[in-house]
């Protein structure tokens, strides 16, 4: 599974041309907002992050930047529609029900609906159980 790096970038990189003058603006007459796109991305990723580190099978590529492919044009829905709600636009219904399609498959993940792991992961997902040598699989248990 490839992994991507969601950051400002790579959301300006795919942001709606429709709304990209209106954004560019919105910094004019906001300078103090500058930040607030890079803020809603990071927070945004580590939403997926979280939601994927809830499944034990999933394994988190190390770089905290990073998320799975497959997850970046949900990250995207979901940055536009927040970025768009605080310049006061007006949202778009597309917009709106691509951002709850976003959401419902950030919940997915957390329900553990969705299986991540780095290219080349080999070691075990965390928390991991390994029975002990001693314990047989067919050993019957007795409660006393």
């Amino acid at each position: 599974m490839d992994w991507i790096t969601a950051n400002e970038t790579l959301v300006l990189a795919n942001f709606p041309t429709d709304l990209r003058p209106a954004y560019e603006q919105w910094l004019v007459d906001h300078p103090d907002k500058a930040g607030r796109l890079a803020e809603i991305v990071a927070a945004t990723r580590a939403e997926f992050r979280d939601a994927l580190a809830v499944n034990p099978a999933n394994v988190l590529d190390p770089d905290e930047e990073k998320i799975p492919q497959s997850c970046t044009r949900a990250l995207q829905a979901l940055v536009v529609f927040q970025i768009e709600t605080e310049m006061g636009h007006a949202v778009s219904e597309e917009r709106q029900q691509a951002m709850t399609r976003a959401d419902l498959f950030l919940r997915q993940i957390a329900y553990q609906h969705f299986a991540a792991r780095p290219a080349g992961a080999a070691h075990e997902p965390t928390p991991a159980y390994t029975p002990p040598p001693w314990k047989e699989a067919n050993q019957e248990r007795s409660l006393l």
